[in-house]
């Protein structure tokens, strides 16, 4: 039985490139493929040079086979190679479908990487983002393991990771939460020994490709 999948990539886009025509022809490409779903974008708010796209799968596999298309593929370089700065970052993630549609869809989402975290990690994340996501302003999340090894600076020390998505309905929202003591109190679950090595956060505003 297929698995939807959840594609996460960050594009470095050259300073002041508008995304809409690279993405819309991104869109076109993507649409033509086995197992394709739907697709969100929006720059960060912290840097508007980088582009993040949520790409959903019917299952992992169709994307693999996307990858070993050929033309197709070879197409997203023609698409992105004249507006790309760096190379592209990707991995996947299985997120229920149905709060993965509530979260992506708020004003502001809060993008969360853990990186190199140990076996165990999921059962503090969880007793994390429950306590944040109690917070005011936030209005769902979702989490789960990515399914390969990633390392943030593209190296080839590589370990496992986690990733989470919070929706609020505000940045300023997601401000005032953090600075609660209930938080800080517990962000030991996370971070710190033992936990993720590092940890990045950006917001988004996304809109359905």
């Amino acid at each position: 039985m297929p698995r939807p999948v959840t594609e996460v990539v960050i594009l470095p886009f050259k300073p002041n490139t508008s995304p809409e025509e690279p993405i819309k022809s991104l869109k076109t490409v993507l649409s033509r493929q086995d197992g394709f779903l739907s697709m969100k974008y929006g720059c960060w708010e912290e840097d508007n040079d980088k582009i993040q796209l949520i790409i959903n799968w019917k299952d992992i596999a169709y994307h693999k086979k996307f990858e070993q298309s050929g033309a197709d593929y070879d197409a997203l370089g023609a698409v992105l190679g004249s507006v790309l700065a760096g190379p592209p970052t990707m991995y996947h993630v299985y997120l229920d479908p149905i709060t993965r549609e509530l979260v992506f869809n708020a004003p502001i989402v809060e993008v969360a990487t853990f990186f190199s975290v140990p076996g165990d990690f999921k059962d503090g994340a969880k007793e994390f983002l429950e306590l944040v996501g109690s917070s005011k302003g936030c209005t769902g999340f979702v989490h789960e393991d990515i399914v390969e090894e990633i390392s943030r600076d593209g190296s080839n020390v590589k370990g496992n990771a986690y990733f989470a998505a919070l929706a609020w309905t505000s940045i300023d929202a997601h401000m005032q939460a953090v600075k609660e003591d209930t938080i800080q109190s517990k962000i030991q679950l996370v971070a710190g020994e033992g936990k993720a090595k590092e940890i990045e956060m950006h917001h988004v505003r996304f809109t359905e490709a």
